[in-house]
């Protein structure tokens, strides 16, 4: 390769790496206060990746060592995978309700109420109603390669009311 060919492919990779730093530093890396603005999303995202059968989203809500219903999350996860597989893409429909949020520093507790019913052409059927006490913690994680960091609330802890639990897997 010749030697101006050389200097500009060192060019153009010191400006996309340039360029790329500028863009991480722009992106907002904080996860902002728990309020009922943002607790209504993080729940909102929790519904859709419910409604979606998307387990990798669902768990990805969660710190790896959550107490999620007096179980881990390993066994959690082997418990969402088989029931998204067992309703093979029938319509879920999550509501929400009287939803209550105080944090305190990075910590913030989520107390709501939730319906969980499947929406079928020929009938409504309710699977429950439970009232959730859900622990969130703030977290840090670093993104590509660790060029920045990143903050995002995570559950450490759910416990329900009346309480249920997680079939071995």
């Amino acid at each position: 390769m010749r030697r101006s060919s050389c200097l500009t492919l060192s060019a153009a990779f010191i400006i996309l790496a340039g360029l790329g730093m500028l863009f991480a530093l722009t992106l907002d890396r904080s996860a902002g206060p728990m309020n009922d603005v943002t607790a209504k999303a993080f729940l909102d995202s929790g519904r859709k990746a419910l409604e979606a059968g998307d387990t990798g989203a669902i768990m990805s809500l969660f710190m790896p060592n959550a107490r999620v219903l007096g179980t881990s999350t390993e066994q959690l996860s082997g418990a969402v995978q088989t029931a998204v597989h067992e309703m093979q893409g029938r319509p879920l429909a999550v509501d929400f309700s009287k939803l209550s949020v105080k944090q305190d520093g990075a910590t913030a507790h989520l107390v709501f109420d939730i319906d969980l019913n499947e929406n079928r052409k020929d009938a409504g059927i309710h699977y429950f109603t439970s009232h959730f006490n859900v622990t969130l913690e703030r977290v840090e994680s670093s993104p590509w390669l660790g060029l920045y960091r990143s903050q995002s609330w995570k559950i450490n802890h759910l416990d329900a009311d009346p309480p249920f639990e997680i079939p071995e897997q």
